[in-house]
């Protein structure tokens, strides 16, 4: 997945050769993802008989940048109208999922990619926080849940296997 992302970052590839991410009907059987943040790109996966399916979901560079709003809950500290661009999508759940987000910026570029199965019924959000300052980036992967008082909230996936890579140009 990782090296996916990365050819499609580099500029490696041609708008004809890329796979798109197809999102399945919603039902009993799904768990629900949200990608958040002004990723320049970013890409979900899911293993079907051992192999990958799926692809992008976003991109700026070919402006797949659509907000796409499912009604999925928001965590009480979050605030929905303040986000630039969030994309919501039912997954298969109990399948490796792979979601693949990338930066880039004038000198430097990152990407984290986390994998991770998803429960059916429940609703998952990622997003990307990158330090320029400090050359490096990290994935966010949280599960919503709700608290004693009933709120949602953000709770961090335990069980995610994680890769990534900063690269800077001086």
């Amino acid at each position: 997945t990782l090296s996916l992302l990365l050819t499609y970052a580099s500029g490696c590839s041609q708008f004809p050769h890329h796979a798109f991410f197809t999102p399945p009907a919603a039902g009993p059987h799904t768990a629900s993802v949200r990608i958040v943040g002004g990723t320049e790109l970013a890409s979900i996966e899911q293993e079907v008989n051992g192999l990958p399916t799926g692809g992008l979901v976003r991109s700026s560079e070919f402006i797949l940048t659509n907000t796409q709003d499912r009604g999925m809950p928001v965590a009480r500290e979050q605030d929905k109208s303040s986000w630039r661009d969030y994309y919501e999508t039912p997954v298969i759940a109990g399948r490796q999922t792979h979601i693949g987000l990338v930066y880039k910026g004038a000198n430097s570029q990152c990407s984290s990619s986390m994998s991770f199965v998803p429960q059916k019924g429940h609703d998952y959000q990622f997003g990307l926080q990158v330090d320029l300052r400090l050359r490096q980036c990290r994935g966010l992967p949280y599960e919503l849940t709700k608290d004693a008082q009933g709120n949602w909230v953000l709770q961090r996936i335990k069980d995610v296997i994680w890769g990534g890579k900063y690269g800077h140009e001086d």
